[in-house]
């Protein structure tokens, strides 16, 4: 696709590190006890081995690469392996971005403030820092969750709507 010199997007998915225990393939040594502690080291040393690779391409240089994740760990007893000293967070990292912020830690945020700050990650120049209900994370404006607070986001969010409900196929 690089070759091509056309913009393109390609979007990977891994699912080796989901509930219950994670997927150990071939490539995964068992070094912990637990099967999940092995699939998150052996998926972690995947991407890094994917994004090193990129960083050693020709087209690095106009390529973002943006790492999210969709969810916490469902891992039943991890909190009981961390200390509690962290706020969990959804996993993000955007590398070779476009943009840069120095606003870039502690934010409140969903995961629909990744559709605008992938855009903006990426170049993209918006009239406004939303785009539907995500905020570029990349810009001083308030996510909604910010704004609002997790109580009345996640109330709102899930209220019923009879115009949306109204155009069920």
């Amino acid at each position: 696709m690089a070759a091509l010199d056309e913009p393109f997007n390609l979007t990977l998915l891994t699912v080796d590190v989901h509930h219950p225990n994670g997927f150990l393939c071939e490539l995964c040594p068992s070094i912990y006890e637990r099967q999940h502690n092995n699939v998150i080291l052996c998926a972690s040393r995947q991407l890094y081995s994917f994004v090193s690779w990129i960083q050693a391409q020709d087209f690095y240089e106009n390529t973002t690469i943006v790492m999210v994740g969709d969810h916490l760990s469902m891992q039943a007893d991890l909190n009981e392996q961390l200390d509690g000293s962290n706020r969990r967070v959804t996993f993000n990292v955007f590398i070779n971005s476009a943009l840069d912020t120095a606003n870039n830690k502690n934010r409140l945020f969903s995961t629909m403030d990744w559709f605008p700050t992938t855009l903006a990650s990426m170049g993209v120049v918006m009239d406004s820092d939303r785009l539907g209900l995500g905020t570029n994370l990349f810009s001083d404006t308030a996510t909604l969750l910010e704004l609002y607070g997790e109580y009345e986001f996640t109330r709102e969010i899930r209220s019923r709507s009879s115009f949306y409900e109204s155009l069920r196929f």
